[in-house]
């Protein structure tokens, strides 16, 4: 299977809403991207208009190379090799699994499209369920269906509209890993549309954070997680705070946990340092500058929230022991092996342009703590 999708300025409105507004994307053969945002924000629009559902205002679609829509160009849905996996799976109740499966390979001889039900039923895992019915499988069973149809017909891009969404979070997961090995053993490229973060880290070898019908940043996981280009991305795609900060002598940076430099960061705007639960740890000291606020046991890990003494609350994941309760007071220090992110007005200022040429062994993190000393706290 090869193929690929670019979207050139595509655009949809819905009466006075920009649903879609001006979104660009490319992407090479094989490639998964996860595309995420709250709900609203165009992404499943999308969806559709890639797929055919939805015709859009302006811009281009090409798939495989070929202009399916846009600039008086419009090609029908069943001829635009796109394999779609829906929320509710959309599987016929009348037909078997192989019927399923089969449904839409009509080009095919009969003889052949039994050869290609079988060869996509074993990528699948489901040969020994073939002559099935839908309300005879588990929701899982369902969902491998329902991705078994979509690759079928040797599609050019794989669409999956939130397809685990209906899922207990343990299933989810599973179905999610094994979802991407199959769409890797078919060779398929394949967007994800999902608001849930952990999803998109773990399928997308690009992540694209949409919101109001534009994309914020698009990026590798590690890439948007780590160097968020703004405060929506950083927290859209898992817990963060962000403490204040103040330049100091020798171009260096102070906050509340320690100090970084030197940097060479623009001088205006307030800043703000972004610090994620698993970069922060503490230790018992009773003339600790924070207080334990709360305490959730989470099984391998406990999720502590700390309360500083300038009022600013910090989240800090450990492993369970050794034990802290809430009330204790405690030194707040960085872990070493993070680059300090920061911020001003909201925006990410350092790293400037990303992670490239910006390596921890650039920049001292959690030195001499001299934000107590230029607050004259």
């Amino acid at each position: 299977m090869s193929g690929s999708l670019q979207l050139a300025g595509l655009a949809k409105r819905f009466a006075d809403v920009a649903a879609v507004d001006g979104v660009s994307l490319d992407l090479a053969d094989g490639e998964h991207l996860a595309l995420i945002g709250p709900s609203g924000c165009g992404k499943s629009t999308i969806l559709l208009m890639v797929a055919g559902l939805l015709a859009p205002d302006g811009g281009e679609i090409h798939i495989g190379n070929r202009q399916v829509a846009g600039a008086g160009t419009w090609v029908e849905p069943d001829k635009r090799r796109v394999g779609m996996v829906f929320q509710d799976y959309a599987l016929f109740p009348h037909l078997t699994v192989s019927g399923n499966i089969g449904f839409g390979l009509d080009r095919l001889t009969k003889l052949e499209r039994a050869k290609r039900v079988q060869e996509v039923l074993a990528l699948v895992g489901l040969e020994a369920l073939s002559g099935r019915y839908p309300h005879e499988l588990s929701s899982g069973q369902q969902q491998r269906v329902a991705l078994a149809r979509s690759l079928a017909p040797d599609p050019a891009v794989v669409l999956l509209d939130e397809p685990f969404s209906n899922l207990d979070r343990t299933l989810r997961e599973s179905l999610r890993l094994e979802t991407k090995a199959v769409l890797r053993r078919a060779g398929a490229t394949a967007v994800l549309v999902t608001h849930d973060h952990s999803e998109a880290l773990g399928f997308g070898d690009r992540i694209a954070v949409m919101r109001s019908g534009h994309i914020l940043q698009i990026g590798s996981p590690e890439e948007l997680f780590d160097f968020p280009e703004d405060e929506f991305v950083a927290t859209f795609l898992g817990s963060a705070d962000f403490l204040p900060a103040r330049r100091v002598d020798g171009g260096k940076v102070a906050s509340e946990v320690g100090t970084f430099g030197p940097l060479e960061i623009p001088a205006e705007g307030d800043l703000a340092v972004m610090v994620r639960p698993h970069e922060v740890t503490f230790d018992a000291q009773s003339s600790g500058p924070a207080t334990i606020a709360t305490r959730e046991y989470q099984g391998s890990t406990v999720l502590y929230e700390l309360t500083l003494d300038s009022g600013s609350r910090l989240s800090c994941r450990r492993a369970p022991s050794p034990r802290f309760e809430v009330g204790a007071r405690v030194q707040v220090r960085l872990i070493e092996g993070y680059p300090p992110v920061l911020f001003s007005e909201g925006r990410r200022i350092w790293p400037v342009g990303g992670t490239a040429g910006q390596q921890e062994s650039d920049v001292q993190r959690g030195g001499k703590n001299e934000w107590h000393a230029c607050s004259g706290a």
